[in-house]
């Protein structure tokens, strides 16, 4: 009984773990990998201006980088105005970085596909035995982590931006390309600092009402599961059950 109630814990926990990841890893794909996004944050920092680009121009080189960094056909070579000059806006080092920053993504999507198939495996086995309710508790239990996490991400940030940006590219960048120079590197110039903190805002809201309509919905489930018997219980009056 011991050893399947390990077994159970084993299963709960990477399948919760899956979910997370995956969860995350498809939000910011979807949330903050956008032309959209991307377009909407340099119209309200005022990126243009600051550049002496046109917002044509610039929108033309937002939507260039997306597409590359997303696995498509994008073309980095792309040529733009720039203070009354003609020339083209990436130079190498920037190059560089968003061939890391397109390798990242690559590496996400591949982990969506497994990450996916193995959450989808262990459902399909957890449902199998009887085990759901364990998945719906797991999950609840996980929310601790959770808003552990976004509470010390939320005081890092608050605290200390620049700092809390130089720490994500360095866990997520085994190299030092992400350092670029403002006077020399257009891509930095792209990217003001406080588009950082409204990309992680509006990926915390899009992960809290997801998060929101799945904790209902496993409250609602584990209800409804602790009515019929499951692994290592059996029923007691009126729906109740007890360890055996």
């Amino acid at each position: 009984m011991r050893t399947d109630k390990i077994g159970y814990g084993c299963c709960t926990i990477a399948a919760v773990g899956f979910f997370h990841v995956g969860l995350i890893l498809l939000a910011a794909y979807l949330c903050l990998f956008r032309v959209e996004f991307m377009n909407r944050m340099c119209d309200k920092y005022q990126v243009p201006s600051r550049l002496e680009i046109s917002r044509e121009d610039l929108h033309r080189v937002t939507g260039e980088m997306m597409a590359f960094v997303k696995g498509q056909e994008g073309d980095l070579d792309v040529t733009v105005t720039l203070g009354g000059d003609a020339r083209v806006f990436f130079n190498e080092r920037d190059r560089q970085h968003l061939e890391d920053i397109a390798g990242m993504v690559r590496s996400g999507k591949r982990f969506l596909v497994l990450g996916g198939l193995c959450f989808l495996g262990l459902l399909l086995f957890m449902a199998h035995k009887g085990m759901l309710e364990w998945l719906c508790r797991g999950y609840l239990f996980s929310w601790l982590f959770l808003l552990g996490l976004f509470l010390i991400v939320g005081i890092w940030m608050l605290a200390d931006l620049t700092g809390f940006i130089n720490a994500f590219h360095r866990l997520f960048f085994n190299n030092d390309r992400w350092i670029l120079n403002p006077a020399k590197d257009m891509l930095i110039r792209l990217f003001p600092r406080a588009l950082f903190r409204d990309g992680a805002v509006l990926l915390a809201s899009v992960l809290g009402g997801i998060h929101v309509t799945v904790t209902v919905l496993a409250v609602w489930g584990r209800g409804r599961l602790l009515q019929e018997p499951g692994p290592g219980t059996s029923r007691t009056g009126r729906g109740r059950t007890r360890s055996l």
